[in-house]
C-alpha cells in the first residue's frame, strides 16, 4: 500500500511539471540536450529530473553569489578519466583536449583553460568549485537561480557517462530476465527499458508508440522492455490493459519496487535506454509522440 501511493503521489507531481518539463533555456524542447541540476545543501545531483546521491552536498557563496560544486561528482558524470596522486597530493582531470589539476595542500589551479578569481574550497575531504569557473572548465552553458540557489547546466547528452545497474526480474510467464547477459549476449545493440503502472494514465498514452517502437525495432538490434511498478492482487487489470493494447514486448514484474528502487526512479512513466557497454545514453521521465520521432532519429542514427 505504502508503495501505490508512493506511484500515485508521483503521477500527481509529474502531472503538475509535465507541461514546462524538458523545456530549456532556450525555449523549445530540444532531447539531445541534457540539464543538470544542483542546488545548495541538497545531496543529489539531477540529470533530466533523474536524481543521482551525492556524498557533499553544494554550497552556497552568498558573497559571490554562486554555487561551490562537488568537482569529482560533476567530472565523473561527464565522463572525466580523473586520477589522484597521494604523494604530491594532486587530483588531475581529463577529457580529450581539456586538463586541470588542483593541489590539495596549496588549493593551486592548473588548467588549460585560463581561470580568474576561482573559488576552491574543501569539505569532508571533498574539493568544491565555484560553479562559475565550472562553467568555463567544462564549455558549458548554465542558469543561476540565486533565489532558489541553484544552478542548472546544459550539455549534450552523449557527454553525460552514467552506467545501468544489473538486475533480475521474473517476466509474466516466469521466466527471468538478466539484464547484463541480455547485453552480454550481443543480441542487441540496445535495450530500452520502460518504468509504467497499470493505473498510470500517462503510461497508457505511451503503450500504442512503446508497441509500435519494439515491432519496428526488433529485428534491428533493439529490445524493449516494459518494467511492471504494481502491487500484488492486480494481475487482472494488468493482463487486460496488455490485451487491450496488444502490448507484445517482456513485460517484468517488479512487485516489490526493487528496481524502481535500484533506477531512483522519479516518476512514471520512466524509459532508460543503455547500450552494449552498459551506459543509459538516452532517459526521458515521460514519454510524448515528440520524444518517440526523436528515439526513433537517434536509433536510425546509431544502428548504421
Amino acid at each position: 500500500m505504502r508503495k501505490e501511493k508512493f506511484i500515485i503521489v508521483s503521477l500527481l507531481l509529474f502531472a503538475i511539471l509535465f507541461s514546462s518539463y524538458g523545456k530549456s533555456t532556450y525555449g523549445s524542447t530540444d532531447y539531445s540536450i541534457t540539464q543538470i541540476e544542483l542546488i545548495a545543501r541538497k545531496y543529489l545531483i539531477k540529470v533530466d529530473g533523474q536524481p543521482i546521491k551525492l556524498d557533499v552536498s553544494p554550497v552556497w557563496d552568498t558573497k559571490n553569489n554562486y554555487l561551490l560544486i562537488p568537482l569529482r561528482s560533476f567530472a565523473d558524470l561527464l565522463g572525466y578519466e580523473i586520477k589522484w596522486d597521494g604523494k604530491t597530493s594532486i587530483s588531475s582531470f581529463r577529457k580529450k583536449d581539456i586538463y586541470f589539476e588542483i593541489d590539495l595542500h596549496s588549493l593551486n589551479f592548473k588548467s588549460t583553460t585560463q581561470l580568474k578569481n576561482f573559488q576552491i574550497v574543501l569539505k569532508n575531504n571533498r574539493i568544491l568549485l565555484d560553479s562559475v569557473s565550472i562553467n568555463k572548465l567544462f564549455r558549458l552553458k548554465s542558469d543561476l537561480d540565486s533565489h532558489n540557489r541553484m544552478v542548472t547546466f546544459f550539455t549534450d547528452r552523449s557527454q553525460i557517462h552514467l552506467i545501468a545497474p544489473d538486475f533480475s526480474l521474473k517476466d509474466i510467464p516466469g521466466k527471468t530476465f538478466n539484464f547484463y547477459e541480455t547485453l552480454k549476449s550481443k543480441k542487441y545493440k540496445f535495450v530500452i527499458i520502460t518504468f509504467y503502472a497499470t493505473r498510470c494514465p500517462i503510461c497508457a498514452k505511451a503503450y500504442p508508440s512503446m508497441e509500435k517502437l519494439y515491432e519496428d525495432y526488433k529485428d534491428k538490434g533493439v529490445l524493449v522492455v516494459g518494467i511492471n511498478t504494481d502491487t500484488q492482487n492486480m494481475e487482472d487489470q494488468r493482463d487486460e490493459v496488455i490485451a487491450k493494447y496488444h502490448l507484445t514486448y517482456p513485460i517484468l514484474l517488479d512487485v516489490d519496487a526493487t528496481i524502481y528502487t535500484l533506477y531512483s526512479v522519479s516518476g512514471i512513466p520512466n524509459l532508460f535506454m543503455v547500450n552494449q557497454n552498459k551506459e543509459i545514453v538516452q532517459h526521458q521521465l515521460g514519454i510524448s509522440e515528440d520524444y518517440f520521432a526523436y528515439l526513433r532519429t537517434y536509433l536510425n542514427n546509431n544502428l548504421k
